[in-house]
């Protein structure tokens, strides 16, 4: 259980051992600037193929309640009603190819 003061950002780095990288590499900057646009690329497609309702939701840590030190840390939760599963989705959006 958390404390009120606890930073779940420093928890989280805690639990996986990360460390960040500098926030002002290019690199970096291109991929946060790009990731909405991706993400809205990628439920708009979904839709036209046919999946109704299709939506993506930003989340945090997923932790495997029987495996904690098991950890993944998507992008979105995507789903929609015909399939009726939610699943993650992690966005690349490459600087260079």
């Amino acid at each position: 259980m958390l404390r009120d003061s606890t930073d779940p950002s420093r928890l989280e780095s805690g639990i996986i051992d990360y460390s960040q990288a500098p926030p002002n590499l290019p690199a970096l900057r291109w991929g946060r600037s790009k990731e909405a646009e991706a993400v809205r690329e990628y439920v708009a497609m979904m839709r036209k193929f046919g999946h109704s309702r299709f939506d993506a939701h930003e989340c945090g840590m997923y932790v495997l309640r029987r495996k904690p030190w098991m950890t993944a840390t998507p992008d979105r939760v995507v789903g929609c009603e015909c399939c009726d599963i939610p699943r993650i989705l992690v966005v690349k959006c490459p600087y260079s190819l």
